[in-house]
């Protein structure tokens, strides 16, 4: 609730000069752009996603549904538990563990970040 209040105050913020609202008016020319990027960056993270279950939901509880598979990935993906994730695949599966994780970072890290 208190989220969309602020939110209803965006418009008036224009009341005080362009230079008040310079972040807003930049998101709403971006947008277009951004949500392409998104949308087409979105499905290789499900398949990741769905790889990841597919491959090491026996092993490791980090993958065990989409929902813990898609934080283990998003945190990996900001850097987080990084190494944790790698020693834990890598105990039960170490080659193909190793090419999931280092595909997933050189695609989304490397490549799609930039």
């Amino acid at each position: 609730g208190v989220f969309l209040g602020w939110l209803s105050l965006l418009p008036h913020i224009k009341i005080f000069g362009p230079e008040y609202f310079a972040t807003l008016l930049t998101l709403q020319r971006v947008f277009p752009f951004v949500s392409k990027f998104v949308l087409g960056c979105l499905p290789l993270f499900l398949g990741y996603i769905i790889l990841g279950i597919s491959i090491l939901s026996v092993h490791t509880p980090k993958f065990r549904g989409i929902g813990d598979s898609l934080m283990t990935l998003w945190a990996v993906l900001n850097g987080d538990w990084l190494f944790d994730n790698f020693q834990d695949a890598a105990q039960y599966m170490p080659v193909l563990s190793r090419i999931f994780f280092y595909t997933f970072m050189i695609l989304f890290i490397i490549i799609i970040s930039k």
